[in-house]
């Protein structure tokens, strides 16, 4: 089996307008990598050291969730690295308020650090460093090169609200979590939590190649980097309209690539008779439902679709085009 994807990121400041896919240029690139093994270093978790502070609540109410709801195979990474957290205080540092997760196996905590530290420690639960590539859910990083931050954050994101709905969790990502419930949708939550825990974004393009080409993957993969960086940065307060613009083309793109990979997917189940004609036509009306039509970008409404859906499988969907609602709106 191959175990190396090689593709080259796209500069994402190029991206946006239809007329402007001559001006792609190459800006680095990566090996999707299939992720080395790892073995168990601990069969108990110790954080003893943790009892005296703030977090130590939070620790525990971690640990008790995520062995309850994840494979105990899949939790290698988190055994490993949860025996060997290191914790720093960043409440005087202004640019991080609520917290961060280091590769590095630190957990940053700022002055609300309540409302994303289960966030944090989900990126504890899937990272793996090997010399020189990080692998931390559905994002690789190699040298200067990375790839998947936008699918890793918005998994990360739905996993953390799905394990602790009872817990105050900031409500952040949320295009991007949307999206990976799509993906869920089709490719399976079982198949998708087991990569994600295992930091084996490799395996899900390699699933991914069954229905949709290399290069589509791989713009995908970018796209949704791009909207992490534009919509989710701390300069994404205020976001001028020509970046609103392209990320609405941004959106509509993506949008194309899920109904694309639907399609072909459940087809394929109709044509062998694991679905029929008429459940294939209701699952097809209920994902072109969940597709994204509207989103709220720096208290402006930008229309996705308004009245039809100009895009390449458009005549597949005739059928159902007259029960579309069109009402799916997104605040970013």
């Amino acid at each position: 089996m191959n175990r190396i994807i090689n593709y080259a990121i796209i500069n994402p400041t190029l991206w946006g307008f239809i007329m402007s896919k001559k001006l792609k240029e190459i800006k680095d690139s990566i090996d999707i990598e299939l992720p080395y093994r790892i073995k168990r270093d601990y069969d108990i978790i110790d954080i003893s050291s943790f009892k005296n502070t703030e977090i130590f609540e939070y620790l525990k109410t971690f640990i008790d969730r995520i062995i309850s709801c994840v494979d105990d195979e899949d939790l290698t990474c988190f055994y490993n690295n949860i025996n060997q957290l290191k914790v720093r205080n960043i409440r005087d540092d202004k640019s991080i308020v609520r917290g961060a997760y280091s590769p590095r196996n630190i957990i940053y905590i700022g002055t609300d650090f309540k409302e994303t530290i289960f966030h944090e420690l989900t990126h504890l639960a899937s990272t793996k460093v090997s010399e020189n590539t990080i692998y931390t859910g559905f994002l690789q990083k190699k040298n200067n090169a990375i790839i998947g931050r936008g699918l890793n954050e918005g998994y990360t994101q739905l996993e953390t609200k799905r394990n602790f709905s009872d817990f105050s969790v900031l409500d952040g990502y949320g295009l991007l979590s949307h999206y990976c419930e799509m993906l869920e949708y089709i490719l399976g939550e079982d198949f998708l939590r087991k990569n994600y825990y295992n930091a084996d974004l490799y395996t899900v393009v390699d699933e991914l190649k069954k229905y949709i080409n290399i290069n589509d993957i791989m713009t995908f993969l970018n796209d949704m980097d791009y909207l992490k960086d534009v919509l989710y940065s701390e300069k994404s307060q205020k976001i001028n309209r020509f970046k609103a613009r392209k990320s609405v083309l941004t959106i509509k793109r993506i949008n194309a690539f899920f109904l694309k990979l639907f399609l072909i997917k459940s087809l394929r189940q109709s044509d062998v008779g694991l679905i029929s004609e008429e459940k294939h036509k209701e699952l097809l009306l209920d994902f072109v439902n969940d597709l994204v039509y509207g989103i709220n970008l720096s208290n402006r409404h930008y229309e996705i679709y308004e009245k039809e859906l100009d895009i390449e499988f458009s005549d597949l969907i005739d059928e159902v085009n007259d029960q579309i609602c069109f009402e799916r709106v997104l605040k970013k």
